[in-house]
């Protein structure tokens, strides 16, 4: 090595290079390439530490660095390419591989060594210290920076899909598999014995000198917020579209929550090698189902297989480069021998391709006039280019305006692929790197100030994320990524067993240390972040540093929960200002629960507020008639992970009631307006309180919304007058169900000078109370869109049973593919309970639904009267 590095460099006049022990790990075999002390080279420090970070690369820690000594035949990939590239990287005739940062270490004289923070791997023995950044190439770090998340319907691929991504970028070795549980991403043990998503996870991959923060989100309708708090802090995402039926229902969801945080996205069209597969299809749907229009940047092409019962996919055109990418030829089944999922790149020409030119021609023609009718730049040049020339309007401009479209989320590029078969995952790492936005390129940070907080706005058990709902925000200011005061928000946390309460964060501008004391501006109060971790799934790395734009664990977090805002103890720019929280979807499903003994209730009562903080949509409440704790969710099997999570993960043992649907009631049309006295004696002295308010609906609302007007209280008082509107609105006056959607106004409130905060309370809810009685009330149920998927001889008995049994609305009978169909209804949650068997008798096992929450809607008077005890 060294002959042929001086050798090129000698003739360069470069300095030459020698062998040195690593001043690291003096006690190791391993030796490196050391620099000049003279004249220091500006990339060997680079290359050096790259190794160092990759040095579990090798297959033996006794093994020399770049193939030396007696390991020298087991040395991986990127060793051996590296050290075939060495002498013309350092000649300067060779670029950097993928992540590496130039270094120049005039400063100390010393190489200087950056560690796994720069490039993590925690799966290869990860280094401790560091700063977080994106990255080098004398770009600013947050254009190199890409934090995306992947969402899409149950069973679409999106944990396969980040497998291969993880695989790809040299992040893990294996690839894992959903169906044996061997997945990086899917951790939990609930995850692997479901085979499903159920929290969102973590990790992050360096591809083409960008550093990408990447979600892996559920696509299960239960486990909605996971999905909606990682797109609150995310700045692009991958929507994963199964190929053989397009937009599910699902995909809706996620689509819209996107949709509300402006997040630029790329689609990837998966399961290509499924019968039935369709790209024409896919796009067909994104365009009338998500009112977006796709970009198609590929053309599928397929060959039949060795069955002859199908076509397999085997290569893709790349219409925008005219070059066939092809994976023919090549076994890239999961179960198969390791494979490094390379793919050969090959220039379309009409001489050798024949039809494939054509096809892509055609392709890049049709692409071209969707760009022309949403891009009036593009369309100047379109208009005057020849269709039939490839070669008229370059790739770049190509490229350029898909990027522009996708960052105005007028479009979407779509890809195609099949994840499991390990095809098309590098061309979308490279449209998650050319098409989605770095953090430089989103929207200045809007940051709020509360209005005076009165008392404490939080339940330790109601998981609100993010604020009690009856404060009035004003936007202040909107700071920038660059600025240098630190701003940050919680938008997970999780309970590890060994490093305690780990509150991810989405570092929006400053730099976060480990160390530092942070002020909680959304709470109040003070926080100090004992460790900063990289995170990787359920492996953590310790850096000292992270810069904006970049998503880190913290550990050591007492009191912080989903949707707080953290500050800088000594930034008065951002003291008490907070970000918009997290919003959070109300519960349709309740259950009771009990400690399975007496000693087990005060650990049942510390795991659900444990439990309450990781997931803001599980709700707690104590039922002050029955003395029960209710456990509210997302659904039924939402609650079953919860109870499944306290007796494995928490080691609590605890008894659930049986599954009741989560009815609401909500006062009518008609606002009124009541005044109300109470006179007590405590302690033989004569109280007395009079509180006046109107109650009125307030669609939309979801938390009873409280406001002042009018009225000059102490800070106590009302906050006492709050809490008891708060508590009356909890329990309603028709069957006893939370009140949903109203809106209670404190016009007056007389009190003698002796009343007590207690007193006030007590009077301002016997007031709404007897409001109520007054109202109107209405009863309300969970709404459901509910999507079944049924073969064609199967959808009469399907339509029956919705009608007559479930009492459903049916809204639309879609055709996908072959005798397939798609019924889609609006029914009852309560008809509901249980549908998945008489589905399966219906259909013998063929057919499957899904259900996603719409809105509570009013009851008829029959419903009310059939109602369950």
């Amino acid at each position: 090595v060294a002959q042929r590095c001086n050798a090129t460099l000698l003739a360069r006049d470069r300095p030459r290079v020698s062998f040195a022990r690593h001043p690291l790990q003096p006690r190791t075999s391993c030796f490196v390439l050391a620099q000049d002390r003279e004249q220091c080279h500006p990339t060997l420090g680079t290359l050096l530490c790259w190794h160092s970070a990759h040095r579990g690369a090798m297959t033996s820690r006794a093994a020399l660095i770049w193939g030396l000594g007696p390991a020298a035949g087991r040395c991986s990939r990127p060793a051996t390419r590296l050290f075939a590239a060495l002498p013309r990287i350092l000649a300067g005739d060779a670029a950097f591989p993928p992540g590496i940062t130039p270094t120049h270490p005039d400063a100390t004289r010393t190489t200087q060594w950056r560690h796994l923070a720069s490039e993590p791997s925690p799966n290869r023995g990860g280094s401790k210290g560091g700063r977080v950044g994106g990255g080098g190439g004398g770009l600013d770090p947050g254009a190199l920076i890409r934090n995306i998340g992947v969402m899409a319907h149950i069973d679409a691929g999106k944990t396969t899909t980040t497998e291969r991504m993880l695989f790809h970028a040299g992040v893990v070795k294996t690839i894992g598999s959903v169906d044996d549980g061997t997945t990086q991403m899917d951790f939990m043990a609930e995850e692997r014995e479901r085979g499903i998503t159920i929290g969102s996870a973590v990790t992050t991959f360096h591809w083409n000198k960008h550093r990408v923060n990447l979600v892996d989100t559920p696509g299960h309708v239960d486990f909605t917020i996971e999905v909606e708090r990682a797109l609150r802090v995310l700045d692009g995402a991958v929507a994963v579209f199964d190929s053989t039926v397009g937009v599910q229902a699902q995909t809706l969801t996620v689509w819209r929550q996107a949709a509300k945080h402006a997040i630029p996205t790329v689609g990837f069209a998966n399961k290509m090698d499924r019968d039935g597969a369709s790209l024409e299809l896919t796009a067909a749907s994104i365009r009338d189902k998500l009112g977006v229009t796709p970009l198609l940047l590929q053309v599928p092409v397929f060959e039949r297989g060795d069955t002859g019962l199908r076509d397999d996919l085997v290569a893709v055109l790349d219409v925008v480069r005219m070059r066939r990418l092809a994976w023919d030829g090549v076994d890239t089944d999961s179960d198969a021998s390791p494979f490094d999922g390379g793919y050969r790149t090959q220039p379309l020409t009409p001489e050798h391709h024949g039809e494939l030119y054509e096809a892509a021609v055609e392709g890049r023609a049709a692409l071209g006039e969707a760009l022309a009718d949403l891009d009036d730049s593009f369309a100047e040049r379109f208009l005057d280019a020849d269709l039939l020339d490839p070669h008229a309007l370059p790739p770049e401009m190509f490229l350029a305006t898909i990027r522009r479209l996708t960052l105005s989320t007028l479009a979407i590029p779509l890809l195609c692929g099949s994840a499991r078969r390990t095809k098309g995952i590098q061309p979308l790492m490279d449209a998650v790197v050319d098409f989605l936005p770095s953090t430089l390129q989103r929207p200045p940070i809007a940051l709020e100030a509360p209005a005076r907080r009165q008392g404490k706005d939080r339940d330790v058990k109601s998981g609100d994320g993010g604020g009690s709902g009856t404060e009035s925000p004003r936007e202040v200011e909107l700071l920038p990524v660059r600025a240098e005061s630190l701003c940050a928000l919680v938008f997970k946390i999780v309970f590890d067993p060994h490093r305690g309460p780990l509150a991810f964060v989405r570092v929006y501008s400053g730099v976060l240390r480990a160390k530092a004391t942070l002020a909680n501006s959304t709470q109040g109060g003070r926080e100090r972040a004992t460790k900063l971790l990289v995170v990787h799934a359920d492996h953590h790395v310790e850096v000292d540093e992270v810069e904006a734009g970049n998503i880190v664990a913290i550990a050591g977090l007492k009191a912080a929960r989903t949707g707080d805002t953290l500050v800088g103890l000594k930034d008065a720019k951002t003291k008490d200002c907070r970000l918009k929280g997290i919003d959070c979807p109300e519960p349709v499903f309740t259950c009771s629960i009990e400690a399975a003994s007496s000693a087990d209730a005060d650990a049942l009562d510390e795991a659900l507020g444990c439990v309450t903080r990781e997931d803001p949509s599980v709700r707690v409440v104590h039922d002050g008639e029955t003395g029960q704790l209710l456990l509210s969710g997302m659904g039924e099997l939402h609650l079953e992970v919860v109870i499944s999570r306290l007796r494995s993960h928490y080691r609590v043992d605890c008894t659930p009631g049986v599954m009741r649907v989560a009815f609401r009631e909500r006062p009518g049309p008609d606002p009124i307006s009541l005044t109300h006295e109470v006179q007590r004696t405590i302690g033989g002295c004569e109280q007395a309180a009079t509180v006046g308010l109107t109650i009125e609906r307030a669609e939309g609302a979801g938390k009873p919304i409280v406001e002042f007007r009018g009225v000059k209280l102490d800070p106590e008082h009302e906050y006492a007058i709050r809490e008891g509107i708060v508590a009356a609105c909890s329990r309603g006056c028709v069957k006893g169900y939370p009140l949903m959607d109203v809106a209670v106004t404190v016009t007056a409130v007389e009190h003698d000078e002796q009343a007590s905060a207690g007193v006030l309370a007590h009077c301002a809810a016997e007031t709404v109370r007897r409001g109520l009685g007054q109202a109107n009330v209405q009863m309300l149920h969970p709404l459901m869109l509910v999507e079944v998927t049924v073969d064609d001889q199967y959808v009469g008995d399907v339509l029956q049973d919705l009608g007559s049994e479930r009492h459903a609305s049916v809204l639309g009978i879609d055709h996908v593919t072959g005798t397939t169909r798609v019924v889609r209804a609006e029914a009852a949650l309560s008809s509901l309970l249980g549908y998945n068997g008489a589905l399966r008798r219906l259909t013998s096992g063929t057919a499957t639904f899904t259900m996603e929450y719409l809105r509570h809607s009013e009851m008829s008077e029959y419903d009310v009267e059939n109602m369950p005890h």
